[in-house]
Order: C-alpha cells, then structure tokens, then sequence
C-alpha cells in the first residue's frame, strides 16, 4: 500500500457560512479536496511530462487552471493511476448542503450520547439534511448564519423559533418535517433549560480559530480532510505508522487541519468513534502531516488537477446538464471507475441524492 498521500483542493473560499447575497458563495458552491497515494514519485514525474507534451500544456508546474480546457490530460493521468494502482481518494462538498448537515448535527440531532454516533443516527442525519438543503427557506439559512456571526442565546433562541414556525407551516402529510419538528421540539427544550453558567453556543457548530485569532464556521476543507485520513485509516485497516500525509500549503488552515487531525485521532480516547461508511475513525496508529509548496511536488499538482477537473464538471453538470462535453463526461465516469467501497477509495459525493442521481452516479 502507498506510503505517501498528496492532498489539494479546489473551490474553497474560507468558512462555509461566508455565503454571499445570492447564497452562491462567490460563484464556487461547490468544494473538492483530492488525495493520491503515491509510491514512485519519478514514474510519475515522467508521466507527467509526457501528458504535457502530449496534451499541449505549457508551463513547469502543472496547474488545474492551466488544464481546463483538457479533460483528456485527467483522464490520461487516471489512467496512469489506475495501471500504478495507486489509490485515489475524493470529496465533493455542496457547500449550501454541508450548512444543512450542520444545521441538523447542531440543533435537530446533537451528537449527544454513543447513540447518535450508529450508522442509523447518521442515516437519519442525511435525510432530514437532504429534506433542509431542498426545501428550506433562504432567510432561515440566513438566521444560522446571522447566529454564527453574531452568537448570542437570543440568536440561537430565534433561529429555533423561526424553523419551527416553517416547519410547522409544511403540509401535513410532510413525515419529515413532523418528524424534524418532534427532534427540534427536543432539542429546544433543552436549550430552555440552560442555566445562568451553561453555554447557548453548544447549539451552534463548533468554530475554529485561525493563526490570527480568526473565527471560521464550518470548514468544508476540514470536514473533508479528516474523513479521507479515516479512508485512508480504513484503507490500511489501521495500519499507519510510516503513512506520510502531504497537503498543499496552507496559509491561514494549516494549524486548523493539525488540530483536526489530532482531534480525529483522540476520537476513540473519548468513547465516541463516528460509524461512517467505507471509513474507520478509530486510529490506533497515526499518519504524519506536513505541508509542502506545489511548486516542489509533482503528487500536489496531480491532486490539483483532480481536485479542480471534479469540482467544475460536478457544478456545471448540475447547472447545465445539457452542455456537458463528451470527452469531460467521459473522465469524470472514468474516474469514478476508481471507486472501490470494500477498500474505501474513490469519489464520495456530500451532495443530496437527486444531485447525485443528476450525475449519473449509482447509489447503493
């Protein structure tokens, strides 16, 4: 198995909740983090340039911008992959989805007790998050935002009053908004209760700080880089010492993703170890983490170019499913061929299931 993993992303813009007035997130909605295991770096160093003189691209480093226009360098360099068999690893966040996953990890069913850590209670969590992330009202998601920007117990108190009241207003044959209702109702109550010494932000999601004493809202980037070290832990069936996890430099995150990692790795200390599928957040050994400039890595520019090919055919397939090329439908079914569940690895989709039906992905 690979020693080393080069992980980028593409169409990241800071925390989540930075959504802009159209709720578009300055025109990049969508979050993808790529990750390639990569044992001989100079066979694919060589790789490269020969898909570079073959495809036309310019330039030393090879950049996602710089391949935009040339799906078939990806899928020549999935095919690349695929021969080395060397494992690749991707998330694909729709940012405004992430916010409703959020939304109901926070306020409709906290992670409470080992109960709500079951591959159920995460079953569950998806379906009320897919039925928000269609349904709910802008000036609701709103409210959250406002709530995480300036938390106070009268904002946390409004966002429950006013999801409530919409979820009330629903029809009445609408089972997952009475059933929401019956957990938020829940969930309330318990933030009635507070005393003068507890604390209101328990109903919000957890903020990181930046290097500067900055505060982020829910990072996508960390989310999405955790749960491909524990694809990786599953991958390796725990086995990690030695495993060597390189991600691109990180100016304002890299702290951030340190504390993640670690955060990850204490999981199992605490008695809470998240059942997710296809991934194994019970570490019992650890990765090592460093950060390097993609200037000096061709692994970080292959992961770039994944990164950035995945996140613009999956936002501009869902936008304009009619105008999709061939040659890019093509690498994008090509890399989902790298997809292997019973070892963890390939694309996972944090996307509602009708968006990922739109892609012509199967669901099991």
């Amino acid at each position: 198995m690979s020693a080393a993993y080069f992980f980028d992303e593409s169409g990241n813009t800071g925390d989540a909740i930075r959504v802009g007035g159209k709720f578009d997130f300055g025109d990049q909605p969508m979050f993808t983090l790529a990750c390639i295991g990569i044992d001989d770096l100079a066979a694919l160093e060589s790789e490269i340039e020969r898909l570079k003189a073959l495809h036309k691209v310019q330039g030393g480093e090879i950049k996602s911008s710089s391949i935009r226009s040339k799906p078939l360098f990806v899928h020549d360099l999935i095919a690349f992959l695929k021969q080395q068999r060397a494992p690749v690893f991707i998330e694909v966040v729709d940012k405004k989805f992430f916010i409703c996953a959020n939304i109901v990890s926070t306020l409709i069913l906290p992670a409470a007790n080992e109960v709500n850590f079951t591959s159920e209670a995460h079953w569950l969590r998806n379906v009320i998050a897919e039925y928000l992330r269609v349904h709910i009202p802008d000036a609701i998601m709103r409210s959250v935002i406002d709530a995480c920007d300036r938390p106070s117990n009268e904002a946390v108190g409004h966002v429950f009053a006013v999801l409530l009241e919409w979820l009330g207003s629903r029809p009445g044959t609408d089972e997952v908004a009475a059933g929401t209702v019956r957990f938020l109702e829940d969930t309330q109550t318990d933030f009635k209760q507070l005393g003068p010494d507890e604390d209101f932000a328990r109903f919000l999601p957890i903020p990181d700080k930046g290097k500067r004493d900055q505060t982020y809202w829910m990072l996508p980037n960390l989310s999405s880089f955790t749960n491909i070290y524990a694809r990786i832990n599953f991958h390796h069936r725990g086995r990690l010492t030695g495993v060597k996890l390189v991600h691109d430099e990180q100016a304002h995150f890299d702290q951030i993703l340190i504390q993640a990692k670690a955060a990850a790795e204490n999981l199992a200390s605490l008695g809470f170890v998240i059942e997710v599928p296809h991934a194994d957040f019970w570490f019992v050994e650890h990765a090592d983490l460093i950060f390097e400039k993609s200037t000096n890595s061709t692994g970080l520019q292959a992961a770039d170019c994944l990164a950035g090919f995945v996140m613009r055919y999956v936002l501009n397939s869902l936008r304009s499913p009619d105008l999709a090329d061939e040659a890019s439908a093509m690498t994008f079914h090509r890399i989902l061929t790298m997809t292997d569940l019973a070892v963890g690895v390939g694309v996972n989709f944090v996307l509602t299931s009708s968006d990922i039906r739109r892609l012509g992905v199967y669901i099991a």
